[in-house]
């Protein structure tokens, strides 16, 4: 039997904590084990964690992703940290970044496989609007107690488009219990295609957290270090044209 995965899961009493650990509880491949849950009230348990796992994945926030980053640079430590958190400012990525330098870091606003692969194509595409002329409308829905705004998943994009000087506009809309839906419209000076990712049960981000981890584990015992991304997880690279 193969030697299970230890990960040490930050934000364990909310929503998306909870689902991983249903989901690692019932994965074969990789086996799981938890080797701390920590939440609010048991922060002080992370330290003695750390040695027993393998990998930390954080679904925390931001302020505490930062203040758990803090403690592992401070001793020097190198676990590596997948983290699902958005809603981040300029000195809490600083603070990632630094962490980056001595371990391997896997950053995914969005867990899921098939928004990976929707991204990964309009991010590549970028060039081919720019030249043709096209414009991007991003429409990004999600449920009513997120509260950052436009999605970690449409910030990313949008600013990867500008960076091409595409123009690119981004709405975002806060309803229900909607578990995310991603609309982009495409439109050029004599044509127009949309693309629609929804998430429609949030499972989709728990198998895509513990790949995460699984694949930052292994980077770990290749010695990498750097921010690295769901496309890397998922090894499909960006697609040539």
């Amino acid at each position: 039997m193969s030697k299970p995965l230890r990960i040490l899961l930050i934000g364990a009493t909310g929503r998306m904590g909870k689902l991983i650990q249903e989901t690692g509880k019932a994965s074969h491949e990789p086996r799981v084990e938890f080797s701390a849950l920590i939440n609010r009230q048991n922060t002080l348990e992370f330290d003695k964690a750390v040695a027993n796992s393998d990998v930390v994945l954080d679904v925390s926030a931001p302020k505490a992703t930062t203040a758990f980053l803090g403690q592992l640079m401070r001793k020097k430590q190198k676990i590596p940290y997948v983290i699902g958190c958005t809603g981040w400012n300029d000195a809490e990525l600083g603070d990632v970044q630094r962490y980056a330098e001595q371990a391997c870091v896997v950053m995914a606003p969005n867990f899921s496989a098939g928004m990976t692969l929707v991204a990964n194509w309009i991010e590549k595409s970028a060039l081919i609007l720019k030249k043709y002329g096209y414009l991007v409308a991003i429409k990004e829905t999600h449920h009513a107690r997120k509260k950052d705004a436009p999605s970690g998943t449409a910030k990313s994009v949008s600013e990867k488009l500008m960076a091409a000087e595409v123009p690119v506009s981004v709405t975002s809309v806060r309803e229900g219990d909607v578990v995310g839906k991603h609309e982009f419209e495409i439109v050029g000076p004599s044509d127009r295609f949309v693309i629609v990712h929804e998430a429609t049960n949030r499972s989709v981000f728990a198998h895509g957290a513990i790949s995460a981890a699984a694949w930052a584990s292994k980077s770990a015992d290749e010695e990498s270090v750097g921010i690295f991304s769901m496309t890397d997880v998922l090894e499909i690279g960006l697609v040539n044209f």
